[in-house]
C-alpha cells in the first residue's frame, strides 16, 4: 500500500504542480495584487493587516528567482503554496480513508475548482492562507488520532505564524479545539506555557513591519513605527477587523445575502455532480466517522458566520470578486464531504454489484465504476483551463496603469484612490520606473496622520499642507499650493470654486478659472490620449468575465462617459455618441451612460434611438423615475407629441410620489 501512496503523491506533485506552473500569470490580476506586489518591490508595508509573512517571502522570491516579471516571481509563491496544500490534503484524505483513488480524485477536484485554481496562479495572499488552513487541519487530525504533544506544539506555532498572514484563520480555531478536546489531550501548565510561547514566536514576521516602516518606504500603510500605528495596522482599524470595509451594511437581510451568495458560488464551482457527492458525503461521513463529521461542520458554520458578519455588498463584479476569494477555506472543508461522497459512491456500487456477481468481481466493478468519477475533475479542468490560462499573458490590469501614467506630463502630480486604478498604476509605477518625476499620491492616505512624512521623503519638491489645516481641507491645500509649479491630475473631479477639473482622458486636470484652455485644445488632447490607450477587451475580458479584472472595464467606461458628456454639452454629438456607446459596452450597468446618450440623440433629432436608450434604462430598472422624465422630454422636444409627453410626465410624477411615500414609511 505504501507504494500506491507514493505513486499517488507523485501524481499530485506532477499533475497539479505541472498545471499550476504552466498557467502561472506573468502579470497582476487586479484587486489587491498591485498593492501587494508594490509593497514587495519597494520592501514596504502592504495594506492592513500588513501581510508581513507574505511580503517577506515575496521579497525572497523576487530576489532569488532571476527570470520572469515581478508578478511571475511573486506569483510563484501562490503556485507553490497551492501545490503544498494539495500534497497535504492528499495525505489527510488518505489518512482518513486509507483509499488512494478517492483521495486522488478529491484533491484534483479541489485543485481545479475555479477560485482555488485562479488564486494559485496570481499575486494574492489566499493560496498561502489555504496552505496554513490545510496544515493546521493536518496537525489537528494527527493530534486527535495519535495524541503526540509534538503536533500540539507545532499547531500552536503554525497558528501564530498564520495570524501574521491573514486573520481569517481564526475561524478555524473552533474546529482545532474540538479535535483537541475529542482527542482527550492532557493540558498541563507546562504544555500550555510552551504552547503559548510557540504561539507568540509565530508572530516574529511582524518585526518586518516595524523594521520596514522605520525606513518609511514609498508603500507604507503603517507610517512611523509607533505602537498606535502598528495596532491600527494589524487590527485593520480603518476597515473593521473582520468586515469587508467601512461601507458594509448591517441589516440582517443584507448579511443573509452573503450566505445565499456562497451557496450560489458552490453551485457554480462544484456543479451538480459535486453537490450530489457532497450531500452523499455528509451522510456517509456521519455514519463512518462522527468526530470528523462534527469537526468539519463546526468549521463550515464558523466560516459561514464570517461571511455573514463581513457583509460583502454583492452588487457589482468587484465586490463579487472580493467575496470569491473568501470562499476558499469553506471549499477546503467541503472537500472532506466530497471525499466521503466518493467513498460512499464506491460502497454503493459494491453493494449493487454484490447482488449480481461474486464479491471479488463486485469489488472490481465498483473500482472500475469509481474511475468514472474521474470525468468530474477532468471536466472541471476542461471547463476552467481556458479561463485561467487566458490570464497568463493578459496585461489588462497593467495596461490600465500604463494608460493612466501616460496621460500626464513627466513632472505631474497624480492623485488617485480606489483599488483598481490606484493599485494597478502603483505596480507599474514602481516596477517599470519610467515616470521618476511623476508624484504619485494616494488620496485616502492624504487624510492620515502619517502620510505627510512619506511625501516629504519621497517628493521633497512638493509643498505640503500646513499642520493647522483641517483634514477636510488638506486636499485643496495641496492642490492650491502646488498649482503653477506642477500640472495636477486626479482620477476623479472635485467641486471647486477657484477652478475646474477638466476631462483628460482617464483622468481630470485641475485649472484655475483664468487658465482654462479652449474647448478645441481639450478636444484634441483627449482624442490624442484615447488614440494611444489600450483596448480593455484586447485580453481575456473579450471572452471571460473574470470578476476582479473586469472592474477595469468599469474604469474605462466611466472615463468614456465623462468625455462623452463633455462632448455632448459642446455639441460634438457624433464623437459623444461614439464614447457613450463604448461606455455602455464596457459597463452596461451604469444607467447614466444611457441617459446621456438619449439626450445626445435628442439633440440630433434621432428620436427613435433616444427612445431605445431610455427603454434600456427601464428594462434594467422599471422604477427609475428619471427614465420616464426622459421619455416625456423625448416626446415633447423630439417627436413633438404632447399627448405622450404628458402621459410619461404623469408616470414620472407618480414614481416620485411613490418614492416619497416609501421614505415616509421608512
Amino acid at each position: 500500500m505504501k507504494g500506491k501512496y507514493w505513486t499517488g503523491l507523485v501524481s499530485v506533485i506532477i499533475g497539479i504542480g505541472g498545471v499550476y506552473l504552466l498557467c502561472q500569470s506573468k502579470t497582476i490580476y487586479g484587486g489587491d495584487a498591485g498593492d501587494l506586489a508594490s509593497a514587495i518591490v519597494t520592501k514596504g508595508v502592504a495594506h492592513p493587516p500588513g501581510y508581513p509573512l507574505y511580503t517577506s517571502l515575496g521579497i525572497i522570491f523576487a530576489e532569488f528567482i532571476k527570470n520572469g516579471t515581478a508578478a511571475w516571481k511573486i506569483g510563484f509563491l501562490s503556485s507553490l503554496s497551492s501545490l503544498l496544500s494539495a500534497v497535504i490534503l492528499f495525505d489527510i484524505f488518505y489518512f482518513l480513508t486509507k483509499k488512494i483513488v478517492p483521495s486522488l480524485l478529491t484533491v484534483f477536484i479541489f485543485a481545479f475548482l475555479y477560485p482555488v485554481w485562479l488564486y494559485s496562479e496570481v499575486v494574492e495572499v489566499f493560496a498561502l492562507n489555504n496552505l496554513f488552513t490545510v496544515l493546521l487541519l493536518w496537525l489537528a487530525f494527527r493530534l486527535y488520532s495519535q495524541k503526540k504533544r509534538k503536533y500540539l506544539f507545532a499547531a500552536f506555532f503554525i497558528l501564530g505564524l498564520s495570524l501574521t498572514h491573514h486573520h481569517i484563520i481564526v475561524f478555524l480555531i473552533p474546529t482545532l479545539f474540538y479535535l483537541m478536546w475529542r482527542g482527550r489531550i492532557k493540558v498541563t501548565f507546562g504544555n500550555t506555557a510552551k504552547g503559548v510561547l510557540l504561539f507568540f514566536l509565530g508572530f516574529i514576521p511582524y518585526f518586518y513591519v516595524i523594521i520596514s516602516s522605520f525606513y518609511n518606504p514609498p508603500v507604507n500603510w503603517q507610517g512611523a513605527p509607533t505602537f498606535a500605528n502598528f495596532f491600527a495596522l494589524i487590527t485593520r482599524a480603518g476597515y473593521g477587523t473582520f468586515q469587508a470595509g467601512s461601507f458594509v451594511g448591517h441589516q440582517p437581510v443584507l448579511r443573509l445575502i452573503n450566505i445565499y451568495g456562497f451557496l450560489d458560488f458552490v453551485y457554480r464551482d462544484f456543479r451538480i455532480l459535486g453537490l450530489i457527492l457532497i450531500i452523499l458525503g455528509i451522510v456517509f461521513l456521519y455514519k463512518l466517522n462522527r468526530t470528523v463529521w462534527i469537526a468539519v461542520g463546526i468549521g463550515i458554520i464558523s466560516y459561514l458566520f464570517f461571511l455573514f458578519y463581513a457583509s460583502f455588498p454583492l452588487s457589482e463584479n468587484f465586490m463579487l470578486g472580493t467575496f470569491e476569494r473568501f470562499v476558499q477555506p469553506l471549499y477546503i472543508l467541503l472537500s472532506f464531504y466530497l471525499l466521503f461522497g466518493i467513498v460512499g459512491f464506491e460502497k454503493i456500487l459494491f453493494r449493487v454489484f454484490m447482488y449480481i456477481s461474486k464479491p471479488y468481481k463486485a469489488r472490481t466493478f465498483a473500482q472500475l465504476g469509481l474511475f468514472l468519477v474521474s470525468i468530474y475533475p477532468a471536466g472541471l479542468f476542461i471547463l476552467n483551463y481556458p479561463k485561467i490560462n487566458s490570464l497568463k499573458n493578459d496585461f489588462t490590469a497593467e495596461n490600465l496603469g500604463r494608460d493612466i501614467l501616460n496621460s500626464v506630463p513627466k513632472d505631474a502630480v497624480l492623485i488617485i484612490s480606489t483599488d483598481t486604478p490606484l493599485f494597478n498604476t502603483q505596480y507599474v509605477y514602481y516596477t517599470e520606473k519610467k515616470w521618476p518625476e511623476v508624484k504619485l499620491i494616494h488620496l485616502t492616505k492624504l487624510y492620515t496622520s502619517y502620510y505627510k512624512d512619506q511625501l516629504k521623503k519621497h517628493y521633497p519638491e512638493l509643498l505640503l499642507p500646513p499642520e493647522d489645516v483641517s483634514p477636510k481641507d488638506k486636499f485643496y491645500s495641496l492642490v492650491y499650493q502646488n498649482y503653477g509649479r506642477f500640472p495636477i491630475f486626479s482620477k476623479q473631479p472635485f467641486g471647486d470654486s477657484s477652478g475646474e477639473w477638466l476631462v483628460n482622458g482617464l483622468l481630470f486636470r485641475y485649472f484655475d478659472h483664468k487658465d482654462i484652455p479652449q474647448d478645441e485644445e481639450i478636444y484634441n488632447l483627449n482624442n490624442k490620449l484615447w488614440s494611444i490607450y489600450h483596448d480593455p477587451y484586447s485580453g481575456s475580458l473579450a471572452k471571460y468575465n473574470n470578476l476582479l479584472l473586469s472592474d477595469v472595464l468599469r474604469v474605462y467606461s466611466l472615463s468614456h462617459q465623462e468625455f462623452g458628456y463633455w462632448l455632448a454639452r459642446r455639441n460634438y454629438t457624433a464623437d459623444a455618441e461614439k464614447h457613450l456607446l463604448l461606455a455602455e459596452k464596457y459597463y452596461p450597468d451604469d444607467l447614466d451612460s444611457y441617459a446621456i446618450l438619449a439626450q445626445t440623440y435628442m439633440l440630433q433629432k434621432k428620436c427613435r434611438e433616444a427612445e431605445e436608450q431610455v427603454n434600456e434604462m427601464i428594462k434594467r430598472d422599471k422604477d427609475l423615475a428619471n427614465a420616464y422624465l426622459l421619455l416625456s422630454l423625448n416626446y415633447s422636444v423630439c417627436f413633438n407629441d404632447s399627448g405622450k409627453a404628458s402621459y410619461f410626465r404623469e408616470i414620472y410624477e407618480e414614481k416620485i410620489r411613490s418614492k416619497e411615500t416609501d421614505l415616509k414609511k421608512l
